[in-house]
């Protein structure tokens, strides 16, 4: 074998070398990813764990449930653009017709300012309200079905500037209620509680008043 024959058997058996080194190479990289993927994927399982009040383990189905249905969970206490354009707009438009058809003057909006829902002017009184959807079925004091009406905590703020009228709707007739701010925002209905829905989680401020304290009507 002359020189130039050497050299060349050389360089194929370096060549191979190199060759069996680069599928090793990628071998490893293939498994570093695999590994990778597996960790992500065991990541995105243990987040819908959270542990029990004995340090067990517990799925947390309503997570788990939003993860599916693709939404957007957010803390309690914070505004939700869905939930107002599905409900509040509802509210407020209903609540609107009533008021006009009453003789009541309507302040309007140009766009939504996060501040109280209605103002209202009437024989030279204002009147400031605001809306909201209660899922819970009723038609008057009676057939409410629970001894208290909650109400929400966050919207309290409102109260900074004067009493307020806070109507709760039934989505399912023409009933509603009201009660007043001074009446709804004292401690003793005060109530801390833990919310965990599809679209909620976290610690929320609602106020439990007696029903007998709000005022049941129809459209």
């Amino acid at each position: 074998m002359n020189r130039v024959q050497s050299s060349l058997e050389l360089l194929r058996i370096m060549a191979i070398k190199f060759s069996e080194e680069a599928d090793k190479l990628n071998e490893n990289l293939e498994q570093k990813e695999t590994i990778k993927t597996k960790q992500h994927d065991w990541s995105n399982r243990l987040a819908v764990f959270s542990l029990g009040s004995n340090g067990s383990r517990k799925v947390n189905s309503e997570e788990v449930m939003a993860k599916r249905l693709g939404i957007m969970r957010t803390k309690a206490g914070k505004f939700r653009q869905d939930s107002y354009d599905q409900n509040d707009k509802f509210a407020i438009n209903k609540i609107q017709k009533y008021l006009l058809k009453n003789n009541f003057i309507i302040e309007e909006k140009d766009q939504e300012d996060f501040d109280i829902d209605i103002i209202a002017n009437k024989d030279g009184l204002k009147y400031r309200i605001e809306a909201e959807v209660k899922n819970t079925f009723f038609t008057d004091l009676d057939s409410f079905p629970f001894n208290t009406v909650s109400f929400l905590g966050r919207k309290k703020k409102y109260s900074n500037e004067g009493l307020f009228y806070y109507f709760l709707l039934c989505k399912k007739n023409n009933s509603f209620l009201y009660c007043t701010s001074d009446t709804i925002y004292q401690e003793k209905y005060k109530e801390i509680k833990e919310v965990n829905t599809i679209h909620r989680f976290g610690t929320d401020v609602f106020y439990r008043v007696p029903k007998e304290l709000c005022n049941f009507r129809t459209f």
